[in-house]
């Protein structure tokens, strides 16, 4: 349910004032002295809106997608977002050295699963989405413009980079 933030003085300043005294030129008057407060209630009523705009959206890919192309993108739609190819991502494989082959400590072999643990160093040369946006739209705008709307939203520690076509 959303509220409505706008408010009519002028029309309650007719409700609130003695017929008696309500002629054209007190009217004209009272028009006079409530025009700043119709600019203030207009100004906080678009930033109230921007805010509960705002807080529509969480990090998740739907919602971060749809963002980024009202922001960027809003006649065509074209940003999308995309998990890395598996061979962007660099794992590091635990063994025992005593082994002549590579014996994976952590897993169990019976089971033949390979358990792989990711090495605190390969986080940093992978990512964890890419967003891929057309070279007209990423061009227009500066980086860190982009980073700033998507960091708003970003999941802590989720690392990305930037895809055009």
């Amino acid at each position: 349910m959303r509220l409505n933030l706008t408010f009519d003085f002028r029309t309650n300043m007719r409700l609130l004032v003695p017929f008696k005294i309500r002629g054209q030129r007190f009217a004209a008057w009272m028009s006079a002295l409530l025009t700043p407060l119709h600019t203030v209630n207009a100004d906080f009523s678009a930033v109230a809106s921007d805010i509960r705009y705002k807080a529509d959206f969480t990090g998740q890919v739907m919602y971060l997608e749809h963002y980024l192309n009202d922001v960027y993108d809003s006649a065509q739609r074209r940003i999308y977002i995309d998990d890395p190819a598996e061979t962007q991502i660099e794992r590091k494989v635990v063994f025992n050295k005593n082994d002549s082959e590579n014996t994976l400590i952590v897993g169990n072999k019976s089971e033949g699963a390979n358990t792989y643990l990711s090495n605190q160093d390969a986080s940093v040369t992978s990512v964890d989405f890419i967003i891929h946006a057309p070279s007209t739209v990423f061009v227009d705008a500066d980086e860190l413009e982009w980073r700033a709307h998507i960091d708003q939203y970003r999941i802590a520690g989720k690392t990305y980079t930037f895809e055009t076509f």
